[in-house]
């Protein structure tokens, strides 16, 4: 099987076809970029063409959808588009679907939905051993945090990237916590787990997280902490459906509890995988 790369394609007239990237696979994040009037969904592939909790993605989707104004959503149509061009690719991949307004016509596309795939890169083990440095991204905000829209996309590649960064935190005018650029956030204080309430993206991952957190008997607030109280937390990960969960070992360059991933954050993240393993199914047929 040749090495995978990047690759574009949408589904037309039953059949998965493969677009051109203007500059080639090195190109196609510059491609989607400057698509107009879309929003997406991104995940990873597990296995033989399944996917984790599809069904809630594709809800999200419909909401995005109806939230920017867009054609309404046909979640039989991207389900079918997503397990032919999922399987055309071949690969373990993280996907993104743009869900335009009308065909970008300028990458030959007949069709209102595009599926890019690239090669799935997982942090490495040490990553996950070891945990990340973040910082706090004063001034940067999501106009609308329930939808993945685009626009915020062109924001954060904006902003300059700093040392010990692994992905900013996001805070709102009051010094509340909410996300990361690209990923919900946690913080754990002895067996409480906390996270924004309001104003964040409802991943999927994060509500998988927050169920697994009542199951071991945590106590689990949807309340977000204060930058005054990072001193206080014992632990901090972030999630996403692609990565899972990255734990948090340094915030502003301060430690987080003991400078390393906790217990309640293994925990966690083992419940997780647990749960992937036993709901990821193939997009079509519906289950």
């Amino acid at each position: 099987m040749p090495e995978a790369e990047p690759k574009l394609f949408e589904f037309h007239a039953g059949a998965a076809r493969e677009l051109s990237i203007p500059g080639g696979p090195a190109g196609l994040e510059r491609c989607l970029q400057f698509l107009p009037d879309r929003v997406y969904e991104a995940l990873r592939t597990r296995g033989e063409a399944r996917f984790f909790r599809l069904e809630q993605h594709c809800a999200r989707a419909e909401q995005g959808c109806a939230s920017a104004g867009l054609p309404p959503f046909d979640e039989d149509a991207f389900r079918q588009g997503l397990d032919a061009t999922t399987r055309a690719y071949g690969h373990e991949a993280k996907v993104r679907i743009d869900l335009c307004a009308k065909p970008a016509e300028e990458l030959g596309a007949r069709t209102r939905t595009l599926y890019s795939f690239r090669p799935l890169v997982l942090p490495s083990p040490e990553v996950y051993a070891s945990g990340v440095a973040v910082r706090i991204a004063d001034g940067l905000e999501r106009s609308a945090p329930e939808v993945k829209g685009t626009a915020f996309i062109a924001a954060r590649a904006a902003r300059p990237k700093l040392e010990d960064d692994y992905e900013s935190i996001l805070v709102d005018r009051e010094g509340l916590l909410l996300e990361c650029v690209m990923s919900n956030l946690f913080l754990v204080q002895g067996n409480c787990l906390r996270t924004a309430g309001h104003g964040v993206l409802p991943g999927i991952t994060r509500e998988t997280v927050l169920a697994a957190g009542r199951a071991l008997g945590m106590q689990v607030r949807e309340e977000a902490v204060h930058r005054d109280e990072v001193g206080a937390m014992d632990e901090a990960f972030l999630t996403t459906s692609v990565r899972g969960l990255v734990p948090i070992v340094r915030i502003d360059g301060a430690p987080v509890g003991k400078g390393l991933p906790g217990p309640w954050t293994a925990r966690l993240a083992a419940a997780y995988a647990a749960e992937v393993e036993r709901g990821s199914w193939p997009a079509w047929p519906r289950r």
